[in-house]
């Protein structure tokens, strides 16, 4: 509940005010670097150590906040590139395709999860009584297998050619594109 809120304010008061600053490739970048440094943390506490968890979930939820809003701006920038480079507006098709993948990486994430468990011997049921083997299981899949997958997420973003000052050079020629009769 409390990174929810946190998240919630945090996309409210942080994400347009770190984007206008900085560009929203590179708050992308460190916001979901940080998300993925305080997700791989969780491996460490135990599992007396309450107060940790509630800081960690506090800050990862404080870090992710921004990549939320900024995600579907992104997309938008996407849509325009796209109709920068090929004279064409395709946004019904760039936002499908990205809903699509997301839905999909979804269901097929949750699928993995499912075997990755599974194959950790994890017991469902009330009351099931956990093996080490799944504890170790349920600690992985909560921190260093998402934090690497965040990770990956980092390295992709440093492909994405869509800084700032080349979206700023993108908006002003599209601008000028449409303002002219035929196009």
């Amino acid at each position: 509940m409390l990174g929810a809120l946190v998240q919630f304010f945090g996309v409210i008061f942080l994400s347009g005010f770190l984007a206008n600053r900085y560009g929203k490739k590179r708050v992308f970048i460190v916001c979901l670097s940080l998300t993925a440094l305080f997700t791989a943390l969780f491996y460490f506490p135990g599992k007396a150590d309450v107060e940790t968890m509630f800081v960690l979930n506090f800050l990862k939820s404080l870090a992710y906040a921004p990549t939320v809003p900024l995600l579907w701006a992104m997309i938008a920038d996407v849509a325009d590139y796209s109709e920068y480079k090929n004279y064409r507006r395709a946004t019904g098709f760039v936002f499908a395709g990205v809903v699509f993948a997301l839905k999909a990486g979804l269901g097929i994430g949750g699928a993995i999860l499912g075997f990755l468990l599974s194959g950790f011997g994890y017991v469902s049921g009330i009351g099931a009584e956990q093996s080490d083997t799944a504890i170790m299981g349920i600690v992985l899949s909560s921190s260093l297998i998402p934090a690497l997958i965040f990770g990956m997420g980092v390295a992709a973003l440093c492909f994405y050619p869509i800084t700032k000052k080349y979206n700023e050079q993108m908006q002003a020629e599209l601008a000028d594109r449409r303002s002219k009769a035929g196009y």
